[in-house]
């Protein structure tokens, strides 16, 4: 059985361990409040923080979305799909350091069936980070928080 050291070296080999590290807190209290709450204004409610006039990094957002998508991934969380966790993760973290992002959610029909995703903006544009700069064109929104 391998010590507590070479496991911790190991760590370092890890893409993002100690991002992963910082977003696992805020990603547990995103899953407790989403098992206990069906209305998803309730839950960004509960996880929302007062924001200043400040613009993260680019540095600062890599790491917040990088920490937060390996954590999801290593952790294997939700079978459908990670966006609405992975976004008020995201979300949770650049709000309690005072960054004005704002959680989106859409829906679209695709054939028969109604699909939903999950997003953060900054300044009304996709996080750079998330590469996915065509949501608000391809799902309509259904909620947008905190309303602008």
């Amino acid at each position: 059985m391998r010590g507590w050291s070479a496991i911790s070296r190991q760590c370092y080999v890890i893409p993002a361990s100690y991002d992963m590290a910082v977003a696992l807190p805020p990603l547990l209290k995103v899953l407790a409040l989403l098992r206990r709450h069906q209305d998803i204004r309730v839950v960004l409610r509960a996880l929302d923080h007062p924001v200043t006039d400040r613009q993260p990094t680019n540095k600062e957002q890599q790491q917040v979305v990088r920490g937060v998508r390996w954590l999801l991934r290593l952790l294997r969380i939700r079978t459908g799909g990670n966006c609405l966790p992975r976004s008020l993760t995201i979300f949770t973290m650049l709000r309690r350091r005072g960054y004005p992002v704002v959680f989106c959610s859409g829906v679209r029909k695709e054939g028969a069936k109604l699909q939903g995703h999950a997003w953060v903006e900054l300044d009304g544009r996709v996080l750079e980070e998330l590469k996915e700069p065509d949501n608000p064109q391809r799902y309509r929104v259904n909620v947008r928080y905190p309303q602008s």
